[in-house]
């Protein structure tokens, strides 16, 4: 049986959809069968970042009104064999999804795979409460600047409140001369706020935005994010 894994954040730019690229990259390459299950209904980006927007033929909107099974929507992954997305729509709302609905999704999914990458909306609110339903463990993803600290504890609060005991933190796109600046916040602050372990720190660097925009995930592509990504894998396995 896999895990579910939800990768939320609080404040949109955080870096959320790309961290759950990366990891889900490294993960396969350590032989996971891994899944990426995309929960930005509307407003997707995991299948450009991984270059599959060509690929999707159904996604999850067809999936629960019962036009095709789960199986069928879900996709492969060109450059690691056991890399798999499931897309949710991009010009549709999906109406009606509970947390039963998600509770019910997730434990299908993990009998096929050892980890179920949930990449989930920016939000605090009820679309969150029915994405916990069933969930193992979360990862929060913040910068390091105070209004996405203060967002990310509101989703810390909210994951909390639904029983996600496992709860995790990763400080995404620190820049270099930040680590003394009085006007951001401290690692510290961030991990007593965050009430959570901080399982790793991603550098800023342009290439990532290039790599985004080349829909191949950077750990394929440079060493040192590879590892950074790596440890951080280390620690949730």
């Amino acid at each position: 049986m896999g895990k579910t894994i939800l990768i939320c954040s609080g404040k949109g730019g955080s870096g959320k959809t790309t961290f759950a690229s990366n990891l889900g990259a490294v993960l396969s390459k350590r032989g996971a069968k891994v899944l990426i299950l995309d929960m930005n209904v509307g407003l997707r980006n995991s299948d450009i970042y991984l270059g599959m927007e060509n690929s999707i033929l159904f996604d999850l909107g067809d999936v629960f009104s019962g036009m095709c099974t789960a199986q069928k929507a879900i996709i492969r992954h060109d450059l690691c064999d056991n890399l798999f997305l499931l897309s949710c729509p991009q010009y549709r709302e999906i109406d009606g999804i509970s947390a039963s609905h998600m509770r019910t999704l997730y434990a299908r999914l993990k009998k096929d795979f050892d980890f179920v990458l949930v990449d989930c909306p920016v939000t605090s609110g009820l679309s969150l409460v029915n994405l916990s339903s069933g969930a193992d463990l979360a990862i929060i993803v913040t910068t390091q600047d105070f209004s996405s600290l203060r967002n990310c504890d509101a989703v810390n609060r909210k994951l909390a409140a639904q029983g996600i005991f496992s709860r995790f933190h990763v400080i995404n796109m620190v820049f270099e001369d930040s680590y003394n600046s009085e006007d951001l916040p401290d690692l510290l602050s961030i991990s007593r706020s965050l009430e959570s372990e901080c399982i790793g720190m991603i550098p800023f660097n342009q290439k990532v935005h290039l790599s985004n925009n080349r829909g191949v995930p950077i750990v394929l592509e440079d060493e040192y994010f590879a590892k950074k990504y790596s440890e951080i894998a280390d620690k949730i396995k």
